[in-house]
């Protein structure tokens, strides 16, 4: 017998979908993980996960159904723009946000991949860039996801 594997896999590719057909702007990279070197000034980055595992029902000897998985989605929505416009910056990153916090709940199964997946909360970070040229603005967004597996 073989358990069923965990939905993170089908569920953070999904999301990346999800969030550049909402998104809707060619000049927002929307990218699986961190990105890579050249970045444009408004980032999108499905990242990190945090499982966790509980018995749901005895299903036989543990198959299909026997497993409830909950688990955090981390996603970072990071904005820079040369120059002094902090306000500028963070609302910019508030409205990226929201476009994946709507994207989100419009259909919190995820296609039927999750039994509920929901924007759990956003922390922002402004600061200025290292070399000191321009702002940033770094929201790290949560994602609470639950499925049976």
């Amino acid at each position: 017998m073989n358990a069923p594997a965990s939905t993170i896999p089908e569920v953070k590719a999904y999301l990346v979908e999800l969030i550049n057909t909402a998104v809707n702007d060619t000049t927002v990279l929307v990218c699986y993980d961190d990105p890579g070197t050249n970045q444009p000034d408004d980032i999108i980055a499905v990242r990190d996960v945090e499982q966790t595992l509980a018995p749901y029902e005895l299903v036989g000897g543990g198959g299909a159904g026997w497993l409830y998985e909950t688990y955090k989605v981390e996603i970072v929505v990071d904005v820079y723009r040369g120059g002094d416009f902090p306000r500028l910056v963070f609302e910019r990153a508030c409205a990226l946000v929201a476009i994946v916090e709507n994207a989100i709940r419009a259909d919190p199964s995820l296609a039927g991949l999750v039994v509920t997946a929901r924007p759990a909360g956003t922390h922002y970070a402004s600061s200025w860039e290292d070399d000191g040229k321009g702002r940033t603005c770094a929201a790290a967004m949560t994602v609470d996801v639950e499925a049976r597996s």
